[in-house]
């Protein structure tokens, strides 16, 4: 008898945040130019700042859900103080903040999809749009262990990644040094490069929702700490290789506006051919691992209150989709750019208040108070 092996759960975490990450603003190479190429030399801090911070968001998210045994991010509201008046508050404002984080995600891969398949095949952008939106809904409507299918995706897109980027860096790689000297395009004090930093850094905080359905089930504190450190790797050492594609090629392919694929164009014959296939691949799994994450979180919360009205979960699952996919449909119109600068500063304004700060103040105390609970209930 075969025994089917698969990835352990704390891998398939790192993966799903990874795919969370991925999405149309990062695969395209817009958002890495936006928050880090686009300032020239210091802009290569920007990816360890950004992941340190948020890496240490999510070993605190992972390690408390895994202690409260979470089964969805409902379960974690305690995280800020154990009352029921406390946690009534706090669950209202963190539905609020993840509908607008769902949304802005959905709405930047469904505007991506839209584009690529219009360039690729020259369909009109909103049909590209339909397809994606009854594709996703296909998905993430029927079956259970969505998170989990979706964040295998991460192991081809990771490394079909990297190979991209690093192709963009070795064909230019004579460009690097120079840039790296060169004036920022867009001039930067400390301070703002820091902001900008963290603004990018709490964008990617929304993805603790799915993660309290994954980590509810990690088995010890080795698996929260294993599942920081390889999604840290990632998502950092990811960004880093797009910048240092980007900065092969800098500063007019800031011009671009999917800069990845305008690096991609440029290589003919049949390694251009097989390059730009295996770029448009990465481009469509970021969009669905991104959808995925932030809309599975979605149905953690909402399925059950619709459950007494539609009685049938499927039907339930359709119709959070639907709503989160539809909202995600006029968002897109602001276009890319203006989903990651003017929708994320404004995500990123909402959360720092109700989930950043709040987790690194409170979150350590509330997880001493379970891991006390935990030693005394190995005790008895």
């Amino acid at each position: 008898m075969k025994v089917k092996k698969s990835f352990p759960l704390w891998f398939v975490a790192a993966l799903a945040w990874f795919g969370y990450h991925c999405g149309a603003g990062f695969a395209s190479g817009r958002q890495v130019w936006l928050y880090a190429a686009q300032y020239g030399g210091i802009g290569m801090l920007a990816p360890f700042i950004i992941w340190v911070a948020n890496s240490a968001f999510m070993f605190i998210s992972a390690e408390y859900a895994r202690l409260s045994k979470a089964k969805s991010y409902r379960d974690m509201v305690s995280i800020y103080f154990d009352n029921p008046v406390v946690n009534k508050i706090a669950l209202f404002l963190w539905d609020v903040l993840i509908f607008m984080a769902a949304i802005t995600v959905s709405s930047s891969c469904t505007a991506g999809t839209g584009s690529l398949l219009n360039s690729i095949f020259g369909i009109p952008y909103w049909v590209g749009c339909v397809v994606f939106i009854v594709f996703m809904i296909l998905l993430l409507s029927f079956g259970q262990g969505i998170l989990e299918r979706v964040g295998k995706f991460g192991v081809p897109l990771i490394i079909t990644f990297f190979v991209i980027c690093f192709a963009g860096i070795f064909s230019n790689y004579e460009n690097i040094a120079p840039a790296m000297e060169a004036d920022p395009v867009t001039p930067v004090s400390t301070w703002e490069f820091i902001r900008m930093c963290f603004i990018y850094a709490i964008t990617q905080a929304s993805f603790f929702q799915a993660l309290s359905v994954l980590a509810g089930r990690f088995g010890s504190r080795k698996d929260v700490v294993k599942f920081t450190i390889s999604g840290f790797c990632m998502n950092c050492f990811s960004m880093l290789a797009c910048y240092f594609a980007l900065m092969a090629y800098y500063p007019e392919i800031g011009e671009s506006t999917i800069p990845m694929y305008g690096i991609v164009s440029r290589f003919s014959g049949l390694g251009g051919t097989i390059l730009t296939i295996a770029y448009n691949v990465v481009l469509i799994l970021a969009y669905i691992t991104t959808v995925g994450g932030a809309i599975a979180g979605g149905h953690a919360r909402y399925t059950p209150l619709l459950l007494p009205f539609f009685k049938k979960e499927s039907v339930c699952r359709v119709t959070v989709t639907l709503v989160f996919m539809a909202g995600a449909s006029l968002l897109s119109a602001l276009g890319l750019d203006g989903i990651l600068t003017t929708v994320n500063a404004i995500n990123s304004a909402c959360r720092l208040p109700v989930w950043f700060l709040p987790f690194f103040i409170c979150g350590p105390f509330a997880i001493r108070r379970l891991r006390k609970k935990e030693l005394s209930d190995l005790r008895k």
